[in-house]
């Protein structure tokens, strides 16, 4: 009977040996994994377009007063 309880001591020991190495194994191998490609992009800057907001012309540059019907520009 004794004989019996080491033999199953013995296979449990080597059973949760196996299992913590493939735990290791499986924990290292994902650290050493590169790591994708990142690719930044960068934005481009979109020029502000406004419109005068009587006659709907479109005012690229600063201005105080639309070039169109002389309405005030915000």
């Amino acid at each position: 009977m004794m004989d019996l309880i080491i033999g199953i001591l013995v296979l449990v020991d080597i059973v949760v040996s196996v299992i913590v190495a493939i735990f290791i194994f499986l924990i290292r191998r994902h650290k050493r994994k590169t790591p994708k490609e990142v690719i930044i992009v960068q934005e481009k800057e979109v020029p502000k377009i406004t419109y005068c907001r009587e006659c709907g012309v479109e005012i690229d540059k600063p201005k105080e007063f639309c070039s169109r019907c002389g309405t005030k520009i915000n």
